[in-house]
């Protein structure tokens, strides 16, 4: 089914049903226009979607008749419309056949849970259309909720911004729309007032104070951002299995840095799972890596056997990306990443801390963390000293950035909490900068040994000589600069 998509960014006000609608003096505004609207709202039976300010409806008797979902955009929301001619409008449509186009869309935020009607709403509608600015709209709505079939009647007013609306326009016709009588609307939506739950008043964020709420505070979005990454790596986009996967990690690293003060079987369950979904998605980024890497060479290099090489060894990854990907998707459709969700939610609900711990402070925890974290760094490096060849020492350079990474992690954590931000931290990211090119060259080089290990062109065989030849050189220059990198960590730390 063909999806019409458009970015929705709008306005809502709360209208008092003896207000009268603004008369756009000094602006040219077209004739109202009326119509009648009737929706039915989906969620899961826990409200999910609505937590996520999601919205499902299915609507009938107008021009927009069919599904309709609205997903959280930067600047607005994005509405996507699977149309139907012809619904019924007294027909509540079944769930289970919402169209796979936006279900896809669905899978991660309801973690599979099935899809109820929530509310029917109908709305009688006076529009107009504001030249240059947007579309005014009088809603008087009658909502009724599936749960116990319980009404609530209200007035609102919204403002849909045209396309590139003009500033100067927009001012004017919010300034007309307050003028009226109107105020901002304690609701983000319809459904949400509805069924009771308005956005409330903004309140100042305070860094929570004990380890439990830090935790259920951090947790909640990156529990939302790994569930909007998942329709991305689904759809192909560029880049999506790769922040995907840097969300799982900073998932268990926030579980590491906290870990003394938390239960270790559900942490240790959590951490796992994470760790398997890691692992699901780094076929696909390892050979989306290589891909780029070879693509830039191609572009970049001026002897003809490494572009030719180079180009070759590119359309090959690309293939086993595509490969690969169809393996990711097939994980992301598995109940384990289902019951993953579930588990992550669970955690964000009610975070499992230490009977022991449960007034421990969050700074205390994070401060505690990140000494831990610095002596395991300094701990790394001086087991360089130790090595007696070239691929111990590499070995040792990587748990040497995987020491940096945590440090850096941890000491973000501490700053949110009111504990920081550290003379250390940017040295530590330069540092982990310098040793994560230092592993990609090393990566790189040893794939592609065991990659000419296995090829029979002499022309390619040549291009792949140069190719490690170029690799060993970004390794040998990356780790030429970790004594220096090193050091401005350690003097960083000195000084507090």
């Amino acid at each position: 089914m063909a999806v019409v998509e458009h970015l929705e960014v709008e306005r809502k006000y709360d209208a008092a049903p003896t207000a009268t609608a603004p008369s756009w003096a000094g602006q040219e505004a077209a004739a109202p226009v009326g119509s009648i609207l009737r929706a039915v709202y989906f969620d899961t039976a826990d409200l999910r979607l609505l937590a996520q300010k999601i919205t499902l409806r299915w609507r009938s008797g107008e021009t927009s008749e069919g599904w309709h979902l609205k997903l959280p955009a930067h600047a607005g929301r994005v509405e996507l419309q699977v149309r139907a001619r012809g619904a019924d409008p007294d027909r509540t449509p079944d769930p289970a056949r919402l169209p796979d186009e936006l279900a896809v869309r669905l899978r991660a935020w309801t973690a599979g849970r099935p899809l109820v009607p929530v509310a029917r709403l109908v709305t009688l509608r006076e529009e107009t259309e504001v030249s240059g600015a947007g579309t005014f709209c009088d809603d008087l709505v009658t909502a009724t909720r599936f749960a116990d079939g319980s009404t609530v009647v209200w007035r609102e007013w919204e403002f849909e911004l045209c396309p590139d609306p003009d500033p100067e326009l927009v001012r004017r016709a919010d300034e007309l729309i307050l003028g009226s009588g109107a105020r901002p609307a304690r609701s983000d939506s319809k459904v949400a007032r509805a069924l009771g739950r308005g956005a409330g008043p903004a309140r100042a964020r305070r860094a929570p104070q004990t380890v439990a709420a830090f935790l259920a505070v951090r947790l909640g979005p990156m529990r939302t951002r790994l569930c909007a990454q998942d329709f991305p790596v689904r759809a192909y986009e560029h880049d999506s299995v790769h922040q995907l996967r840097v969300t799982t990690r900073a998932l268990r690293s926030l579980l590491q840095a906290f870990a003394p003060f938390l239960r270790k079987a559900p942490t240790k369950r959590l951490a796992d799972e994470l760790r398997w979904l890691a692992s699901e998605l780094g076929g696909a980024r390892d050979a989306e890596v290589r891909a780029e890497r070879f693509e830039s060479l191609a572009a970049t290099k001026k002897h003809s056997e490494l572009r030719a090489a180079a180009r070759a060894l590119a359309a090959e990854e690309r293939e086993a990306y595509r490969a690969a990907h169809q393996e990711t998707v097939r994980a992301l459709d598995s109940r384990r990443y289902l019951h993953l969700l579930d588990a992550l939610d669970a955690y964000v609900a009610d975070p499992p801390v230490r009977k022991a711990n449960r007034r421990t402070g969050a700074g205390a925890a994070l401060a505690e963390a990140v000494g831990g974290a610095a002596d395991r760094l300094f701990l790394a490096d001086a087991a360089l000293a130790e090595a007696t060849d070239q691929g111990e020492r590499e070995e040792g350079l990587h748990e040497v950035r995987k020491r940096a990474k945590g440090l850096r992690y941890v000491g973000e954590l501490a700053a949110e909490a009111g504990t920081g931000p550290f003379a250390w931290a940017e040295p530590v990211k330069q540092l982990q900068d310098v040793l994560g090119e230092h592993q990609d060259a090393v990566v790189l080089r040893d794939w592609l040994r065991e990659r000419q290990r296995k090829e029979g062109s002499h022309a390619l065989q040549r291009g792949l000589d140069q190719l490690i030849a170029g690799e060993r050189a970004r390794a040998r220059k990356r780790e030429a600069a970790y004594p220096a990198a090193m050091s401005a960590v350690t003097e960083a730390w000195a000084s507090g």
